[in-house]
């Protein structure tokens, strides 16, 4: 008599949202770090919408920002159901978490973690629900995703050919091409060599302090004067905030709207403790 073959088991989950901003988000585990000169957002531009190495992924979102994104994350205790059909991009990638933590979430922003055992993983992202490559008119567009994950043991087949979005009428962006100098080297597989993405090239991530890998601009921030970010990043939080106080009132007088009704009374309120203004509020009153 056959034994029967065990069907996959959703073994967690857990749902959240996140800020997705700079037309991409990543996955990681919060204790790797991608070998020394990887560019993983340059690899998913040429071979979109996503690319990996050891314990870290880049995921291309078509829409530039949403800013209330819902996500869903799942472990499975082996490939689950393809429901392709469902979702709009679909990508895959390996991913190793040794940390016991799984990280999503965009450069500079709150991220959501979620509790994952150690293992290697095959990381199947899908999103849905998109309005337009690049900016969609909004910061909460409405679009949302959802990432299952299963132990790579498990799959004899590897990671799928990824499914683009086509955008009604547009179509989808062209790949960007991924320059490589690294001579070719008959000893070295092909496909390892392409999927973790060695660069000939510095990243300009290189001299940016570890305190900074998720501050939105860091590199241009650092490359202004690293000395001065360096003493800064030494500043207890109360100094940090002073600072930061002061930069916002000396970047609205710059911009002429520091004498405005609404601005004066915005200040106010957040000087006060209350949260800043949502973009869409500021959008709205700037265009009114």
């Amino acid at each position: 008599m056959a034994i029967p073959e065990q069907l996959p088991q959703l073994v967690d989950s857990c749902a959240g949202r996140i800020v997705i901003d700079h037309g991409h988000f990543e996955v990681f585990d919060p204790l790797a770090l991608p070998p020394e000169g990887t560019d993983l957002f340059a690899l998913a531009e040429a071979s979109p919408p996503s690319s990996s190495a050891d314990g870290m992924a880049v995921i291309l979102s078509p829409l530039q920002n949403n800013f209330d994104t819902s996500v869903t994350i799942e472990f499975w205790s082996a490939r689950p159901d393809d429901d392709r059909n469902r979702w709009e991009q679909t990508s895959e990638n390996v991913l190793r978490v040794e940390s016991g933590t799984l990280v999503i979430g965009s450069p500079g922003y709150d991220e959501l973690a979620a509790s994952a055992a150690p293992d290697t993983y095959i990381l199947e992202v899908s999103g849905r629900g998109f309005v337009g490559y690049g900016w969609p008119s909004s910061t909460d567009p409405g679009d949302e995703w959802r990432l299952r994950l299963w132990p790579a043991r498990t799959d004899t087949g590897g990671v799928r050919a990824p499914q683009r979005w086509h955008q009604p009428g547009v179509g989808a962006p062209d790949q960007v091409p991924f320059h490589s100098e690294v001579t070719s080297d008959s000893s070295t597989d092909a496909t390892e060599s392409t999927s973790w993405g060695f660069l000939p090239r510095t990243s300009p991530w290189d001299s940016v302090p570890a305190e900074l890998y998720h501050v939105n601009g860091a590199v241009s921030l650092n490359e202004m004067d690293p000395d001065l970010i360096a003493r800064l990043i030494r500043l207890s939080e109360g100094q940090q905030r002073e600072i930061a106080w002061w930069c916002a009132r000396r970047a609205l007088e710059s911009a002429g709207l520091h004498t405005e009704d609404y601005i004066i009374t915005t200040m106010a309120k957040v000087e006060a403790g209350a949260p800043p203004p949502k973009l869409d509020d500021l959008f709205a009153w700037l265009n009114q």
